[in-house]
C-alpha cells in the first residue's frame, strides 16, 4: 500500500447546484477517529457493521445541521477501507462549512478519482470496472449508459478473469511437466490445451474488432441505409428523423454523398446514415470515392437497413437480392426493409413494411431498430470507448502470443517455448484488467475523473 492511502481523504461526493440533499464522502483508515472529532456526542466505536446514524454536527455560527452518517467500519465498502457518507441539506454554504469542518479534524482533500483508485489498490473493482465508474458518470444516452453499467457490473471483467484463471491453470500444469521432462509424465493433454487456446484466441479476436470497431466509430451506434438506387431510403431517412436532409426525387442516384442525423427513440441514442444508392458501374473519381465510402459506411456499421421498394419489377427483384446476399459478407447485422408499402404489388414478407405516403409502418420499425441495437449490447462484451483505447494494444499482442502458443503445439515443440508465450499472454491480459500496471497508467486514468469519485 502507498503511503499516500494511509490518510484519510474528504470531498463533496454530490454534483454542485439545487438540490434536496448533498454527500461528503470520507475514506482512509482514520475515518472513525474523525467521525468521533466531528460527532462527540456518539459512541462510534460500538458501530460494527455498515449502519445509518442520525446525528447533529456543531459549526462556528451555525445552528446544530441534523447529518445522517452512513458509516462501513470495515474493508468491505466501495473504497475498501473504512468510508463514510455525511448526508445532508444541499445548501452550498453548509455543505462547505461542513468540508472544512473535516479538513479541521485532520483530513485532506480528495484528488480527482481517488475514491475510485482506492477501491482499484484495494482489490475492490478491476481497472475496467474503475474505468466504467467514469463512463457511467460521462454517459449522455440510454445507451452509454447500459454499456457502462455492464462493464461496471463485471460482465467483461468477469470474461477475462476466467480466460486468466483457465491459462494460469494450464500454464502451470505445463511447468510443472518441465521438472519431470526425463520421466515422460504429461501433465496437460496437448489437445485439450489446444481447444482451451483456439476458445481465447476466438474471443480475443471478437474483443479485438470491437475495440477497432469503438476506435473508428462514434460512441452511439450506427444505423446505415442501403439498397439500390431509388429504393426509398432517402425518403425513409426523412420520415424516420423528421427532417428533410436528404435529398429525394423519382430519378435514380439523387442522394451522392452519405448523410448523418442523430436520433433517440426509446431512451437509446443513435446515428441514423443514409447513403447512396448501390451502383456496380464505375464511370468516374467521383463514383468511384462514393462507392467506397460507402462501403466503409456499411463497415462500421451497427446495423443496415437493407431497403427493398415493393414495386419492382421480376428482374429487379433479383438484381436486389443478388446485391444484399453480397452485403452479408461484410458481416454487419441485417434488417430487412420493405418501402413504399402504399405501391405494394406482391406479397413480398419482409421484417418491416413502411410508407412514407401514409406513415404506416414507421412507429413500428423504429421500435425493430431500438430492440435490435439492444438485443446485440446483451449478446456481445462491449468495451467502452476509454477502455478500447487502452486496451487494444494488449489484446491485439495477447492474442498473438496465444497464436504462436497454438501454433507450436502443432509443430510438436517443446513445453518450455509453448509456457513463454502463454505467460507473456497473460501478462498482457493482466494490463488490461489491472492485475500489472505502472503509475502512469493510474494517473492517465484517474486524472479524468471529477473530485469526489
Amino acid at each position: 500500500m502507498n503511503d499516500f492511502q494511509h490518510d484519510c481523504i474528504a470531498a463533496i461526493a454530490t454534483a454542485t447546484g439545487p438540490a434536496c440533499r448533498a454527500i461528503v464522502r470520507l475514506s482512509g483508515p482514520t475515518v472513525r477517529e474523525t467521525l468521533t472529532k466531528l460527532f462527540p456526542g456518539e459512541n462510534w466505536n460500538r458501530v460494527t457493521r455498515p449502519e445509518r446514524v442520525e446525528v447533529s454536527i456543531e459549526l462556528p455560527d451555525w445552528p446544530p445541521i441534523p447529518v445522517d452518517v452512513y458509516f462501513w467500519p470495515t474493508a468491505k465498502s466501495f473504497t475498501g477501507e473504512p468510508l463514510a457518507e455525511l448526508h445532508l441539506t444541499a445548501a452550498s454554504p453548509v455543505v462547505q462549512a461542513v468540508l472544512q469542518q473535516t479538513y479541521a479534524a485532520g483530513v485532506r482533500a480528495a484528488e480527482p478519482g481517488e475514491f475510485t483508485q482506492r477501491a482499484f489498490l484495494n482489490q475492490r473493482i478491476d481497472l475496467l470496472q474503475a474505468e466504467a465508474v467514469l463512463g457511467v458518470i460521462d454517459a449522455h444516452s440510454q445507451q452509454q449508459l447500459e454499456t457502462a453499467l455492464s462493464q461496471l457490473a463485471g460482465g467483461i471483467s468477469s470474461r477475462m478473469h476466467e480466460l486468466r484463471e483457465v491459462l494460469l491453470l494450464h500454464l502451470a500444469d505445463l511447468e510443472a511437466g518441465l521438472d519431470f521432462v526425463e520421466e515422460d509424465i504429461e501433465f496437460v493433454h496437448r489437445d485439450e490445451l489446444s481447444r482451451r487456446l483456439d476458445e481465447a484466441c476466438e474471443w480475443l479476436s471478437v474483443l479485438a474488432a470491437q475495440s477497432e470497431q469503438r476506435m473508428l466509430t462514434a460512441v452511439r451506434p450506427q444505423v446505415v441505409l442501403a439498397g439500390n438506387p431509388n429504393a426509398g431510403k432517402s425518403s425513409l431517412f426523412n420520415a424516420l428523423t423528421e427532417t428533410g436532409r436528404s435529398l429525394t426525387s423519382g430519378q435514380s442516384g439523387t442522394t451522392r454523398d452519405y448523410v448523418l442525423q442523430t436520433v433517440e427513440w426509446d431512451g437509446l441514442e443513435l446515428d441514423l446514415v443514409d447513403t447512396a444508392g448501390w451502383e456496380d458501374e464505375v464511370h468516374t473519381e467521383l463514383d468511384d470515392a462514393m462507392n467506397v465510402q460507402r462501403v466503409t459506411q456499411y463497415e462500421r456499421a451497427d446495423l443496415i437497413l437493407w431497403c427493398t421498394a415493393s414495386d419492382l419489377s421480376e428482374e429487379e427483384r433479383r438484381l436486389d437480392q443478388t446485391r444484399r446476399e453480397q452485403l452479408t459478407e461484410i458481416e454487419s447485422p441485417l434488417l430487412d426493409v420493405l418501402t413504399k408499402s402504399d405501391l405494394q404489388t406482391s406479397d413480398d414478407s419482409k421484417v418491416a413494411s413502411v410508407s412514407v405516403v401514409t406513415g404506416s409502418g414507421l412507429a413500428e420499425l423504429r421500435t425493430a431498430i431500438a430492440d435490435a441495437l439492444r438485443e446485440q449490447s446483451r449478446e456481445r462484451d462491449s468495451l467502452l470507448g476509454a477502455s478500447s483505447a487502452r486496451c487494444r494494444e494488449a489484446i491485439r499482442l495477447a492474442f498473438e502470443s496465444l497464436q504462436r502458443a497454438r501454433g507450436l503445439i502443432e509443430m510438436h515443440e517443446g513445453d518450455e517455448l509453448i509456457a513463454i508465450e502463454m505467460r507473456t499472454a497473460l501478462n498482457h491480459l493482466g494490463e488490461i484488467v489491472g492485475e500489472v500496471y505502472t503509475d502512469d497508467i493510474l494517473d492517465r486514468i484517474f486524472s479524468r475523473f471529477c473530485i469526489g469519485k
